[in-house]
């Protein structure tokens, strides 16, 4: 609803439940010939099944005459697994974004999508896919509220540059970069490649906080380094159980997250993102 607010634009509602044998049932309830149409749809925490719901709202506006579709997916799943990684492993990012193309979608909107090896959405999708970033706003949100003294950004690993590097833009300062070894699925080795953090507040960005476990090893070597401050820059709050006690017990002192994903940390709206995307489109 906010986003349509921002654009000036018309909801138009829709029914969706379940049958006993766990199908589900779709149906829009407003007239939706002839128009654009944007349906906003986030994955997250049953993502096979809002999927399935995305491809048959999709399928049905486009069986309804629309002129076009414009999917946009303020936390899109399925990104981390870009590569096969063991024999016989499913390409997950690949095939979600096929699957979203053979839905009629015209254009897709992705907000800080889990970029690694596949550098680009255009390695993804044969559509015009955007990715639009939150970290701008993150940023300015984190400064009106914290009031940074001499505030470095940080990445918590290389990966986590290119979401570093928007901060610290908005900011107009530096930002450094962490040197993660992944032990395991939640384990993680962290070195510094910079002492430059001592008696500053430091920004630690990332695009996703899941198990917490990156965050936690970089924010306890940024304290042990002489961080006045650490604060937690996330745009997906996905909080798997006791990864928000983990970041905070190694010395992060707060958390900001957009509500990509519900969480009680969302400070920063995604809405008015989404509507500055569309509007370039619309």
């Amino acid at each position: 609803m906010s986003t349509a607010k921002e654009l000036g634009a018309t909801v138009v509602g829709f029914e969706t439940r379940r049958f006993p044998d766990g199908e589900r049932y779709v149906r829009l309830t407003g007239a939706v010939k002839d128009d654009d149409a944007v349906i906003i749809q986030s994955l997250y925490k049953d993502p096979d099944s809002l999927l399935v719901e995305y491809v048959f709202l999709a399928n049905t506006l486009f069986d309804l005459g629309v002129r076009r579709i414009m999917g946009v997916f303020p936390y899109l799943a399925y990104m981390r697994q870009d590569q096969r990684f063991k024999d016989g492993e499913a390409v997950s990012s690949k095939i979600i974004s096929s699957v979203i193309e053979a839905s009629h979608t015209s254009e897709a909107f992705i907000i800080d999508p889990h970029l690694h090896r596949t550098h680009s959405l255009d390695g993804l999708f044969s559509i015009r896919a955007h990715n639009v970033s939150a970290m701008p706003d993150l940023a300015r949100y984190a400064k009106g509220r914290f009031g940074f003294s001499d505030p470095l950004v940080v990445a918590p690993d290389e990966e986590a540059s290119q979401w570093a590097s928007k901060v610290a833009e908005q900011l107009g300062v530096d930002h450094v970069v962490a040197k993660k070894v992944r032990l395991g699925d939640t384990s993680v080795e962290v070195e510094l490649e910079d002492a430059a953090a001592r008696g500053r507040d430091v920004l630690l960005v990332d695009d996703i906080i899941s198990t917490g476990g990156t965050l936690a090893n970089v924010a306890a070597d940024l304290k042990k380094a002489g961080a006045k401050k650490v604060v937690a820059l996330v745009t997906h709050g996905l909080f798997a159980p006791g990864a928000y006690e983990r970041i905070r017990k190694a010395g992060v002192d707060d958390i900001v997250t957009t509500d990509s994903v519900p969480n009680p940390h969302g400070g920063v709206s995604v809405a008015p993102v989404i509507a500055r995307a569309l509007e370039s489109v619309l």
